[in-house]
């Protein structure tokens, strides 16, 4: 999941080297933002 962020490459092309569906990796993906996009929301309404 990381590799989307970092790497430069597509959901897809990440997906297709360990054999993961591009849909599971995009659901990770924001399955693990979520939580950060609240948090960072937060942060900033209190500045």
């Amino acid at each position: 999941m990381r590799l989307t962020e970092t790497s430069g490459r597509t959901v897809a092309q990440v997906a297709a080297g360990p054999g993961i569906g591009k849909s599971t990796l995009t659901r990770w993906k924001n399955q693990f933002r979520a939580p950060c996009l609240k948090y960072e929301t937060a942060r900033r309404s209190k500045l």
